[in-house]
């Protein structure tokens, strides 16, 4: 891909309190790894004679970066041309001399994270001492069970500074959902799965507003070497690390009860049978521990993923008609493509290299599950293959 001399990114600092303080625009590089359903992360490096480096230093201060999507010739004072890529703490930094010639590297947490650091009570509108229920159950609109839990714990009993929740339009199935000190990270990806949700934290100013948004099927328009849009793809597969599983539970000895679950189709399609161990010494109770099994197997089933090296155009444009969440589909051989959500996309530019994106069809990692649609598009490579080579 050729250099781009114009930095595509915006980048704007805040205090802790969420002030805003100052833009950045002179940087070495700048980069931005967006997850769907999980914590997007981000870089930025500039030298170290930079007049703003002292005050980046601070401890809280904050990113903004934005990602231009115009085609070419929109202005940059447009601001339907930007779309807000993370946006979240410094929360690390590596600085390295000597002074002059040196440089300093700022790690970019996005506000996903506040997620990750919330739990969600039995009982949120009470302290502590008074969690007198066993948990927190809603049912409703996927919405609108995902922005109570939100609402109560982050905002209300938190008090987050700048946070609110966007107004509940009572989006998504009927879906029904029990949270006692669990995580918000935890809990509230499921739900926006049913319900064909993200989730995103975009802050305007001195405000953080959370909400939800609806993905979008892409796929009817596969991407393809031909039209130089794929540069490159990379198909990676991995075997299961748990077919089967044994939870023991609170007893002793003989009196000790052992759950068990087994993913016998797992076995017969890989010809494995690979066996773990696992405890729960709150109960002793069977049905609980044979949940408790089959989710350890669950947790580490088959895995497959596709990254794609993509070159943008004018008829396609990262951030204006693809984005984290969609669905797209890939042609990685004649009559073959792979159709799945784009779990993941890393965008970066610096001086030396210019515009990179890699987007990541499917899911390699084991703690989130199998992808059936890339492991059946790799059972299928070899058949493909073979008919684009022989023509038939």
């Amino acid at each position: 891909m050729p250099p781009v001399r114009l930095a595509p990114f915006r980048v704007n600092i805040f205090g802790p309190d969420l002030a805003p303080w100052f833009p950045i625009s002179s940087f070495q590089s700048c980069s931005a790894t967006l997850r769907h359903l999980a914590k997007s992360t981000g870089t930025l490096t500039v030298d170290l004679t930079h007049p703003r480096a002292e005050q980046l230093f601070t401890a809280g201060a904050r990113a903004t970066v934005d990602y231009f999507v115009g085609l070419a010739g929109a202005s940059y004072a447009d601001p339907a041309n930007w779309v807000r890529l993370i946006n979240g703490p410094l929360q690390t930094l590596q600085a390295q001399g000597p002074f002059r010639t040196g440089n300093v590297t700022f790690g970019i947490e996005d506000d996903y994270g506040i997620l990750g650091a919330a739990l969600a009570w039995p009982k949120p509108s009470a302290a502590l001492s008074a969690q007198i229920v066993a948990a927190d159950v809603q049912t409703g609109p996927a919405e609108t069970v995902i922005k109570h839990y939100v609402q109560a714990n982050a905002v209300t009993r938190l008090g987050l500074p700048g946070l609110s929740v966007a107004a509940d339009l009572g989006r998504g199935p009927t879906v029904t959902a029990s949270a006692r000190f669990t995580l918000l990270s935890d809990l509230l990806p499921d739900l926006a799965r049913q319900a064909g949700f993200g989730l995103r934290f975009t802050q305007t100013g001195s405000s953080r507003v959370f909400d939800v948004y609806s993905v979008t099927d892409r796929s009817a328009r596969p991407l393809t070497e031909a039209s130089g849009v794929v540069n490159d793809w990379t198909l990676l597969r991995g075997g299961p690390d748990c077919t089967r599983a044994v939870v023991g539970g609170s007893g002793a000895g003989t009196a000790r009860v052992f759950g068990s679950s087994a993913n016998t189709a797992l076995e017969t399609e890989w010809g494995q049978v690979v066996e773990a161990f696992g405890e729960d010494t709150a109960t002793n109770v069977l049905a609980t521990l044979n949940a408790d099994a089959a989710t350890l197997v669950a947790a580490s089933p088959a895995t497959a993923g596709f990254t794609v090296d993509i070159q943008e155009g004018p008829a396609f444009r990262f951030g204006r008609n693809m984005f984290v969440g969609d669905t797209i589909a890939v042609e990685i051989s004649p009559n073959l493509s792979v159709t799945d959500a784009l779990t993941q996309a890393s965008v970066s530019w610096s001086v030396e290299s210019g515009l990179s994106i890699s987007p990541q069809v499917g899911d390699t990692s084991v703690s989130q599950g199998p992808n059936a649609v890339l492991a059946a598009a790799i059972s299928r490579i070899a058949k493909g293959l073979r008919a684009g080579r022989s023509g038939k």
